[in-house]
């Protein structure tokens, strides 16, 4: 009966290994990160032809 259970753990261990090992999704060699950010910021919305103005305004009719 050792035996069995011997083989069952080794054999979860095994296989709880491979799980840990392929879930991180890293494809291909490790990269380190450089130390510059690689996305470039967001350029900022040009400014609005009405802009200093308020929006106009619906006015019911009567």
């Amino acid at each position: 009966m050792f035996k069995v259970d011997q083989i069952l753990v080794t054999a979860i261990v095994l296989a709880a290994s491979a799980v840990v090992l392929n879930g991180c999704g890293q494809k291909g060699p490790l990269v380190l990160p450089s130390s510059r950010a690689t996305t470039p910021a967001p350029k900022p919305a040009p400014p609005s032809v009405n802009s200093g103005t308020s929006p106009p305004v619906a006015m019911p009719s009567q």
